[in-house]
């Protein structure tokens, strides 16, 4: 046995399973000891058995996976009486306040490789945070609110097209349901079948769209966004991290999230084991505040919790 370690550039991955789906391929062959995959430096490092494998065989493996991709992204909040335009549509904000409209991005890549096929029937579902619906505004709105238009870009080697509710060539998503860990959350989808959404090798669909609270509702939380493609027919995804189901069918999924408004942290006495696991010398100090276990911080503030110890005399 020869043992050898080789660095390959890697170019086109735009995800984790992308990432995934080439790292298990390569561990799975033959005389491949080990294999790490980060497409974020665009590289494989391997460690192999040059007596069984060559360097142009694993190239080869990489160049024949095929690894549709898909992404997910928090773009940014806006308040419904912002004025501060950017184009069509407002100016986004990184920090979201308990009332703000929430802009994500999603995106689904087809693969380069060689034996990658062209989709064709294609669903994109679009799982809102929890309390969130579609912002639809564009459509029916009749206040002095901010409005959001939602668009989506078909970039094909041909060229591209925007699709946008501002110019009336939108597609709308059908509206349903669904229960993700005993929360009901709204959820927005896209089927696509026609010819000039078919994705061949190498080209992609991203789309910009907002969500909002209902009514006058403002709430802190966690907003989780989660997106699934579910490519039908004979396509196949590899089982990896981003392989789930949705609905009862195989989904590649992408999910990202906002910390919106203020977040209570609040301690148990349990998580504060060194009060219940004392160093010698030292005993564990009181405080006339009873509910001191309780602390608030902003986005991008950091929370520092201090314990206070008495030496025994």
């Amino acid at each position: 046995m020869k043992v050898i370690k080789d660095s390959v550039h890697i170019s086109g991955m735009t995800c984790i399973m992308c990432q995934n789906t080439i790292e298990s391929a390569l561990n799975s062959t033959n005389g491949i000891i080990n294999a790490k995959v980060d497409y974020k430096k665009e590289k494989a490092q391997v460690e192999y058995d040059c007596d069984i494998v060559s360097i142009t065989d694993i190239i080869n493996v990489i160049k024949e996976k095929a690894y549709p991709g898909l992404t997910k992204k928090y773009k940014g909040a806006y308040g419904s009486s912002t004025t501060t335009m950017d184009g069509i549509n407002p100016k986004l904000n990184e920090h979201a306040n308990e009332n703000s409209r929430l802009v994500w991005t999603f995106k689904a890549v087809n693969d380069t490789a060689s034996n990658a096929k062209a989709i064709e029937d294609y669903t994109i579902s679009d799982v809102l945070p929890v309390g969130y619906e579609y912002d639809n505004l564009y459509s029916n709105n009749t206040g002095n609110e901010t409005i959001y238009y939602p668009s989506f870009t078909v970039v094909k080697s041909t060229g591209s097209k925007t699709y946008s509710a501002y110019d009336g060539t939108y597609v709308e998503p059908t509206h349903s349901t669904t229960v993700i860990d005993g929360e009901t959350r709204n959820v927005i989808s896209w089927h696509f079948t026609d010819e000039e959404f078919k994705l061949e090798p190498g080209e992609y669909i991203e789309f910009l769209i907002s969500c909002k609270l209902p009514g006058t509702t403002a709430k802190s939380s966690v907003a989780v966004n989660d997106t699934y493609l579910i490519i039908n027919g004979d396509y196949e995804t590899d089982s990896n991290d981003d392989v789930t189901t949705f609905e009862g069918k195989k989904a590649l999924h992408a999910q990202d999230y906002v910390i919106v408004g203020s977040a209570n942290v609040t301690t148990a006495s349990k998580e504060v084991e060194l009060y219940e696991e004392q160093q010698d010398g030292y005993q564990k100090a009181s405080s006339a505040e009873t509910d001191n276990n309780k602390i608030e911080a902003k986005v991008g503030e950091d929370i520092k919790y201090t314990l206070n110890f008495n030496i025994k005399c």
